[in-house]
């Protein structure tokens, strides 16, 4: 893999330079992790050669080794992919088959949101099952073997999606995701709160599922969800408003799965790029503080950019952050950048992980590390930036990241070696 570092600091490949390291997350200088999989620093795993496999979400168990969740082709159609490295990058073969899991009891399977239980090292994915030509809301469980345990379908007869998951300190199981609506052809954002083991908490809005319908009454869609201290749950998604054109959205809502009116306007925070465009609200993560990192894709006439923003416990955009509480990335090439991960370090400063079409027209992995008011961080890169090109030579992207104890981050998605894609996992350190 080809680690290409702005200003020329660092290129790794090779070895990294004096000075290019620390202890400390908030001033050292972050490479590619030789010892993972040495020495290449990086995995590449497909079960089959030929058929694409992607990764999207990592997650660690107690032990600290590594699952990695994702999608295979089977030949036919997807499987619902988990994959179990070992704490130096090594495929942990004791997982599942082999080192691998698939999950492909229906047409068709994808995972979205991993979990990992706290009580047992449990391992709960979502997304869908595709059923007579529909998508249906998927959650598997799996012991922390791999072996399977249950799985739960979920839908209002129409479209319904797990996009993410989050845990409640009282062992509840959140699945955000979208949903049919009571409207004919529109979606809701929708929360799910489950057991661990996989029942419906009839405490929770109407046994158990909530809807949202934003102010519009347009399609709404939820992404990603965080639970706060309180128990309280923030969500974002995406909302068709009164311009008909898709806005970034975050809510909040109760314990008890009602929305919480003193968050932001009557429960909800949107967001709109200038000019008749869309945007999605992909990723948000809690400061200790209680304040709301949230990161997404804004389109423009030139195409996607990446978006962060910092919003007050309140709701409102924090102006303490970037410029008017938010800052922008529009890529390599100054057109289709778009986020897929997000993380807080310790110390607040907030890494992104995405892609951004390079001059060659492939897409590039890209990761951003912001400081804690919103600025680049110079030491991280040089100006903020790394830039990944993987050994294929063609498109490559960053879904997932996960944050050891160490304060090493690990980053899943896929790389294309021009004919089809590999799970691809990495360590910075």
């Amino acid at each position: 893999m080809n680690l290409k570092m702005l200003l020329g600091w660092c290129l790794l490949g090779a070895t990294l330079l004096a000075g290019c390291s620390s202890n400390d997350p908030a001033v050292r200088y972050v490479g590619l992790d030789h010892s993972f999989n040495p020495p290449l620093g990086y995995a590449l795993f497909t079960p089959a050669s030929g058929f694409s496999s992607r990764g999207v979400e990592t997650a660690l168990q107690s032990d600290g080794k590594v699952i990695v969740m994702g999608s295979t082709v089977n030949g036919l159609d997807d499987d619902l992919l988990l994959i179990r490295y070992t704490k130096d990058g090594l495929l942990d073969t004791s997982f599942g088959t082999n080192g691998y899991v698939r999950y492909g009891d229906y047409d068709r399977d994808r995972g979205l949101g991993l979990a990992i239980l706290p009580v047992d090292d449990s391992i709960i994915v979502t997304g869908y099952s595709t059923i007579n030509g529909s998508r249906e809301l998927l959650v598997v469980k799996f012991s922390a073997n791999g072996s399977f345990v249950k799985d739960l379908l979920y839908s209002d007869l129409g479209t319904d999606i797990g996009f993410g998951i989050a845990l409640t300190p009282d062992q509840k199981i959140v699945i955000i995701g979208e949903s049919s609506s009571s409207q004919a052809q529109k979606q809701d954002l929708l929360l799910l709160r489950l057991d661990f083991d996989l029942q419906f908490d009839p405490g929770f809005a109407q046994f158990g599922a909530f809807h949202y319908n934003g102010p519009a009454s347009g399609n709404e869609k939820g992404f990603a969800v965080v639970v706060q201290p309180d128990g309280k749950l923030v969500a974002s998604g995406a909302a068709v408003t009164s311009n008909s054109k898709e806005d970034m959205l975050v809510i909040r809502v109760n314990q008890d799965g009602s929305l919480d009116s003193s968050f932001g306007s009557n429960g909800s925070f949107v967001w709109s790029s200038p000019g008749d465009y869309a945007d999605y609200a992909n990723n948000l993560a809690l400061q200790p503080d209680g304040k709301v990192i949230v990161t997404g894709a804004a389109a423009s006439a030139t195409g996607f950019q990446i978006v962060t923003m910092r919003l007050l416990s309140s709701g409102q955009l924090d102006s303490g952050f970037g410029q008017d509480g938010l800052v922008t990335y529009t890529g390599l090439t100054g057109s289709d950048a778009y986020p897929y991960g997000l993380l807080v370090q310790q110390g607040g400063r907030i890494i992104v992980a995405g892609s951004s079409m390079n001059s060659a027209g492939n897409k590039d992995a890209v990761l951003l590390r912001y400081t804690t008011d919103g600025q680049l961080d110079p030491l991280f890169g040089g100006e903020g930036l790394l830039i990944f090109e993987g050994p294929g030579g063609g498109t490559d992207v960053a879904n997932g990241l996960a944050l050891q104890p160490d304060q090493a981050v690990l980053v899943t998605g896929y790389s294309n070696n021009g004919q089809y894609d590999s799970v691809l996992t990495w360590r910075l350190k």
